[in-house]
């Protein structure tokens, strides 16, 4: 079992140590089990039956494909701490608490692992305007690098041939939402009326300058017409 268990994380990487080759999206996903989008909310490490030493990372779900439908999902990575035990794998994939992340995903004795290491892990970036799903290995990649969130998922379904399912919004995130419009209209209206009142402010004294311009006009005249006489 424990030959087993490292052909299989051998076979995770196609380039296990601290080598990696470019895979092609097209075959992470065709090879993959399934698909996850979602944000990370704790890991623990524990010991395997074959007492491997494994860090199990749990994942609450956005969308998701080759699953049946769950709220979170736990994602096995070779390698971790437990207790004075240490066991290091190169190219293994670390995550933090509340990022959100993209996996390719392979399933073993009932257990999804991330595929590739961290070939198979997609992180969210915002790179200038556009939220970008950019590869933990190879982030400038011209092909696998970086790519739209919508663009992969829509590669993903035509190569697999079946949709994301997605979490249904709860009560508390219409709410949300529908107070950061409010707030936003709120600023937008509030930026309006700032402007209004500038151009008022602006359109006064700019009438006033005419009346004064006039006046002193009307005032030369009478000036000059009493000298003449």
């Amino acid at each position: 079992m424990r030959i087993l268990f490292f052909l299989f994380i051998f076979l995770l990487s196609e380039a296990f140590a601290t080598t990696f080759v470019p895979i092609p999206l097209k075959e992470m996903i065709k090879s993959s089990s399934a698909m996850v989008e979602g944000e990370v909310l704790f890991s623990r490490v524990e010991l395997l039956e074959n007492n491997e030493i494994v860090t199990v990372t749990t994942l609450e779900l956005n969308k998701w494909r080759g699953i049946k439908g769950k709220k979170t999902i736990e994602v096995y990575t070779p390698g971790g701490t437990l207790g004075e035990e240490t066991l290091l794998v190169e190219g293994s994939p670390n995550f933090k608490e509340g990022e959100k992340i993209f996996l390719f995903l392979k399933e073993f004795n009932s257990h999804y692992w991330v595929s590739n290491l961290s070939l198979g892990t997609y992180r969210f970036k915002n790179l200038g305007s556009h939220k970008m799903l950019v590869n933990s290995v190879f982030p400038y990649h011209p092909e696998i690098g970086q790519i739209l969130p919508q663009k992969l998922y829509s590669l993903a379904e035509r190569v697999k041939n079946v949709k994301f399912e997605k979490k249904p919004r709860d009560k508390y995130q219409i709410m949300r939402e529908s107070l950061k419009t409010t707030k936003k209209n709120s600023m937008r209206k509030i930026a309006s009326t700032d402007n209004e009142e500038v151009e008022n402010k602006v359109g006064g004294h700019t009438n006033i300058y005419w009346l004064l311009a006039i006046l002193t006009l009307i005032g030369a005249f009478w000036t000059f017409k009493k000298q003449r006489e």
